[in-house]
């Protein structure tokens, strides 16, 4: 009976743990210098555009817009642009510490037109504890 209650407590032990770990992964950003939890978004973000997953790529998005525009209709949106080769290349935290103006670097294809070393400028904002790309305004 003793050998079947220690594995039982080891077991639940293993089980709160792994709990911990999960909880300490979703909060990692509060630790992490304010550089690279948005280092770590813009790759995130940049990821998702490479892989075509919209849905991912949503998570990214700013509060605001994601208001006025669903996740269906957002994932729904015909797009002819095929991201590739992403880099980045500068990133500048505003000394509020709640915007930021990233440089990125990547390869496109337009409509089947082949566009090396494409630079764009990304505006980010940070929403709590969170990093979220500032989509253009209409």
């Amino acid at each position: 009976m003793k050998k079947n209650s220690l594995i039982k407590l080891s077991v639940i032990i293993l089980v709160v743990l792994a709990f911990l770990a999960v909880v300490a992964w979703q909060v990692l950003p509060l630790f992490q210098p304010p550089e690279q939890a948005l280092q770590s978004r813009v790759t995130g973000m940049m990821t998702a555009r490479v892989d075509k997953n919209w849905a991912e790529l949503y998570k990214f998005l700013e509060p605001g817009y994601k208001k006025r525009v669903s996740k269906e209709s957002f994932v729904g949106i015909q797009r002819d642009i095929f991201y590739s080769n992403f880099s980045v290349e500068s990133l500048t935290i505003a000394p509020s510490g709640k915007e930021a103006v990233v440089m990125v670097k990547y390869d496109m294809e337009v409509m089947s037109f082949d566009v090396p070393d494409h630079r764009e400028t990304q505006n980010w904002m940070k929403t709590g504890f969170q990093w979220y790309y500032k989509m253009m305004e209409d």
